[in-house]
């Protein structure tokens, strides 16, 4: 999976799409303050398996946090863009 590395603090806020999925290395939390679309969100390990995910948030609604143990990024993409993506998979990340 292609991704870029969220350097800011605005990720999918103020945009109409997601052109390329966003990664935000060291967090476990989103928010949807912001987001005028719905979303798919990942939870990864250090290893970058899947500990957990969300499905089609709804847009401006809620944070999001994932109590799973071990988890260290979260990506951000467009709903259903991770539908084949399942728990315990393992994601190759190229950062752009």
């Amino acid at each position: 999976m292609i991704v870029k590395m969220n350097w800011g603090i605005l990720g999918l806020m103020f945009r109409s799409h997601c052109d390329v999925p966003i990664i935000f290395p060291g967090t476990r939390t989103i928010h949807m303050i912001g987001v005028s679309f719905p979303i798919d969100i990942l939870f990864l390990d250090k290893y970058y398996r899947v500990i957990d995910k969300c499905d089609n948030l709804c847009a401006w609604k809620g944070v999001y946090h994932s109590n799973a143990w071990g988890i260290q990024h979260v990506i951000e993409s467009n709903a259903g863009d991770f539908k084949k993506i399942k728990v315990g998979d393992k994601i190759e990340i190229k950062y752009i």
